[in-house]
């Protein structure tokens, strides 16, 4: 049995326990410098009220760094 999480943030549909969630954060992202690997999160703490499929913000996330906002069309999507 899954549990429901709420509507995605980015697509509507229902996020639960059998999806995979994304939940936004907030947090100070300390420096790694030349160490590699993720800088870390420090007080790391989930903003309430929001949830996502994994997929969606991954999505959002990689049409941000391309320049293209919500609602906006290209020739890709057509």
């Amino acid at each position: 049995m899954s549990d429901y999480l709420g509507p995605c943030h980015f697509c509507g549909r229902d996020v639960t326990t059998l999806n995979t969630p994304a939940y936004p954060i907030c947090g100070w992202e300390g420096f790694r410098g030349e160490q590699g690997g993720a800088n870390r999160i420090i007080a790391r703490t989930r903003i309430p009220g929001f949830v996502a499929h994994v997929e969606c913000a991954e999505r959002h996330a990689h049409e941000r760094s391309r320049g293209i906002v919500r609602g906006q069309l290209s020739f890709v999507d057509v």
